[in-house]
C-alpha cells in the first residue's frame, strides 16, 4: 500500500510538471505564431512593395521608351532644321552676292 501511494504521489507529481511543461509550450507556442503572423504580415508588404516596384519598373521602361522615341524624332526635325537653316543661309548670301554684284557693277 505504501509503494502504491508513493508511486501515486510520484505519479501525481509528475502530473503537474507534465501541465506545467504543457502550459509553457502552449505559451511558447502562442509566442512563436505572434511573430510568425508579424513576420507573414511583413513578407506579404514587402511582395506588396516588390510587386508595386515592377509595376514602377515596367511603366518607367515604357516611359524611357517613349522618351528615347520622343528623343530620336526631335533629333531627326532637328537636323532637318539645321539643314533648312544653312539652305536659307545659303540662298541669303547668294542673295546678298547678287546685289552687291549689281551694285558694284552700277559702281563702276
Amino acid at each position: 500500500l505504501e509503494d502504491s501511494q508513493a508511486n501515486r504521489a510520484c505519479l501525481e507529481d509528475e502530473k503537474a510538471n507534465l501541465k506545467k511543461s504543457n502550459a509553457a509550450l502552449i505559451q511558447r507556442l502562442a509566442k512563436a505564431s505572434a511573430e510568425n503572423e508579424e513576420k507573414n504580415a511583413t513578407i506579404e508588404d514587402m511582395n506588396n512593395l516588390a510587386d508595386a516596384a515592377i509595376d514602377r519598373s515596367g511603366d518607367l521602361e515604357s516611359q524611357v521608351a517613349m522618351l528615347q522615341r520622343q528623343l530620336h524624332e526631335s533629333m531627326v526635325q532637328s537636323a532637318k532644321y539645321e539643314e533648312e537653316n544653312r539652305d536659307l543661309k545659303n540662298r541669303l548670301y547668294a542673295a546678298e552676292e547678287g546685289k552687291c554684284g549689281k551694285i558694284d557693277s552700277r559702281e563702276y
